[in-house]
C-alpha cells in the first residue's frame, strides 16, 4: 500500500513532466512563429486588403 507521501511525490513528478513538456510545445510554437514572420515568401496580409494579391473568396 503506497502512503501519502509517496502518492504526492508522484503526482509532483508528473506535475513537472506536463509543464516541461508544455513549455517545450510553446517554445516550438514560437519558433514556428518566428520563422513565418521572418519568411519572405509569407505575404503578411491587412484587413481590407485588395487587388491581384488580395486573398480570394471561397467559391
Amino acid at each position: 500500500m503506497t502512503t501519502t507521501a509517496e502518492c504526492t511525490r508522484c503526482a509532483d513528478d508528473r506535475d513537472r513532466r506536463l509543464l516541461a513538456a508544455l513549455v517545450a510545445i510553446r517554445a516550438g510554437v514560437e519558433a514556428i512563429a518566428e520563422a513565418v514572420a521572418e519568411d519572405p515568401r509569407v505575404r503578411h496580409e491587412e484587413p481590407g486588403d485588395v487587388g491581384p494579391t488580395a486573398p480570394k473568396a471561397a467559391p
